[in-house]
């Protein structure tokens, strides 16, 4: 499976490609536990991605972009989970606190 099927079938939005945000490395591991049915529940993964890039300490316009992406996603739940964690980054300040609450109204 090629890269853009396995972004495709796990439900990664394609601002995630287009940002630059689709660590390399990462995605060769996700890729190659890849099995079959696995798209079922493919949250996990962009989850996974999600708090790939919070560990590496990411610059606040990764975090904007971050955001971003979470209210792109079809999982809410697991969305709102992301923000909340990008809360508690060293670089979130007012302007990315702006993007959660962009979002949020953009969501109503």
């Amino acid at each position: 499976m090629d890269i853009e099927s396995y972004l495709a079938l796990m439900h990664f939005h394609p601002k995630w490609k287009e940002y630059g945000l689709v660590p390399a490395d990462q995605l060769q591991l996700l890729m190659e536990s890849y099995e079959p049915g696995m798209e079922d529940a493919s949250e996990h993964d962009r989850n996974g991605v999600f708090h790939w890039w919070l560990k590496q300490s990411p610059s606040k316009d990764v975090l904007v972009k971050l955001v971003e992406l979470s209210y792109l996603d079809a999982d809410q739940l697991m969305a709102d989970d992301v923000r909340r964690h990008i809360t508690k980054s060293e670089r979130f300040d007012r302007e990315v606190a702006q993007a959660i609450a962009h979002g949020a109204i953009r969501e109503r």
